[in-house]
């Protein structure tokens, strides 16, 4: 009798612990199928209101491949909506007026900042990413150069069926193999925002049209002072400004470098843009570079040569002199010619030639930094955490305060000490002819 009431408590202890945890994973879930999954956002000034939002919506059956379409509209390019609101929250409820699901934000990887906005302020954007649990820190946060409806509902995805899956792409690639664009997520970007050692800064993008554009970027170094005019540094656009003429049939992203972020009066907004090569020299201040490739001429003997580094070593050297800040960055660089054009009638290049690249290619890239490095100073924003390691040489926070970095960042002194050096592949530098 005993063993059929212990056997009968083991039955019923072990039916309560399979039904608490069968029971667990399905309290109060809510099926995809009933879900409006944001994944790409924009952001922009309002007209009626303070906020015009712009989502994207994933369709999970296209993304499955269960559905066909051209990537445009409500097929594999996902369905964009756009509404307005008193602030982002205000936004998605009226957004949930319009969808037949319940609107969630948790898969949301790309934000995308109109620069209208972005010049405007960008506290509201923090403020709620900084409250609302809904939001995911992880997502990556982008500028356009148009506004942020026009650039979430016209590209394309391209090779991805998911919009936002393109974009994330496109930003690590760009900034792993060539370093033009900076790898930034919000949480980064709310912790640059919320201290004075350094500023925000986001990749800079633009629509393009799907016939690839005349790259109308400078080359590293150039220029008599290496600085635009004033009201290129202001835009940060060169001949390119807002509202301008759209070439046709925009449907691709296009990586234009970086917009930059700083403190003015009580907001923080955004202040101006390095092009794709100035992005690739503050990564590199920043110690961020991994791989880039330096196009560099020789006029005289009629030879281009595509060097690509692909290692970098940075260290900073500081020294506090009463209010001004020193700064030497030792560089370390590493490449190899991956191409070279010569001209057919030239004998065949030797360690000559090889010196010659090193010693034109430490030119450039010093041009580049203390090119970049300036403009950084004229924008007053120091996205290169330059702060971080200054702050290193004070011993108490209240110091640190006391010197007050934004207003020195400015007067920093800045040198660069470059050393580069060639892998030699035992290539023989001789223009190529038919055998």
């Amino acid at each position: 009798m005993g063993r059929v009431r212990v056997w009968r408590r083991s039955v019923f202890l072990l039916l309560v612990l399979t039904l608490a945890a069968s029971s667990a994973g399905c309290w109060g879930r809510q099926e995809l199928e009933n879900q409006s999954l944001v994944t790409v956002m924009g952001v922009d000034n309002g007209t009626d209101k303070r906020i015009r939002l712009t989502a994207r919506i994933a369709i999970p059956r296209a993304a499955a491949g269960g559905q066909g379409g051209s990537g445009q509209g409500s097929s594999l390019g996902g369905f964009p909506i756009t509404v307005e609101g008193e602030n982002i929250l205000d936004a998605l409820n009226g957004l949930q007026q319009i969808t037949g699901r319940d609107v969630t934000v948790g898969h949301l990887t790309i934000l995308v900042l109109g620069e209208e906005f972005a010049r405007k302020d960008v506290g509201p954007v923090v403020d709620v990413f900084s409250r609302t649990l809904q939001f995911r820190p992880t997502t990556l946060v982008v500028t356009c150069r148009e506004k942020a409806e026009d650039f979430v509902k016209e590209f394309t995805p391209g090779e991805e069926t998911e919009p936002s899956v393109m974009i994330r792409k496109l930003i690590e690639s760009t900034h792993t193999t060539l370093g033009g664009s900076p790898f930034v997520s919000m949480q980064e970007f709310i912790n640059a925002y919320n201290t004075i050692d350094s500023d925000p800064w986001t990749p800079y993008m633009t629509l393009a049209s799907s016939v690839a554009a005349d790259d109308s970027s400078e080359r590293p170094g150039t220029g008599e002072d290496g600085e635009g005019s004033a009201q290129e540094q202001d835009m940060g656009l060169g001949d390119r400004k807002p509202g301008g003429d759209k070439p046709d049939g925009l449907k691709v992203v296009r990586v234009l470098g970086s917009a930059v972020y700083a403190k003015v009066g009580d907001v923080q907004r955004m202040v101006g843009t390095l092009d794709f090569y100035e992005t690739m020299a503050a990564n590199l201040m920043a110690g961020n570079l991994r791989n880039t490739v330096l196009q560099m001429a020789f006029p005289e003997s009629h030879e281009e040569v595509s060097l690509r580094f692909r290692h970098a070593a940075v260290r900073r050297r500081i020294n506090i002199q009463g209010n001004t800040t020193y700064v030497t960055w030792v560089i370390r660089l590493v490449g190899t010619i991956d191409e070279i054009v010569v001209h057919p009638t030239l004998e065949p290049l030797g360690r000559e030639f090889s010196d010659d690249v090193i010693l034109s290619a430490q030119e450039e890239m010093a041009a580049l930094l203390t090119k970049t490095f300036r403009k950084l100073q004229s924008f007053r924003s120091d996205p290169i955490q330059l702060g971080r390691s200054v702050q290193m040489k004070f011993a108490t926070i209240p110091e640190w305060e006391n010197f007050n970095w934004p207003e020195r960042f400015p007067d920093v002194q800045g040198t660069f000490d470059i050393k580069v050096s060639l892998l030699n592949s035992g290539f023989v530098y001789r223009h190529p002819y038919p055998r």
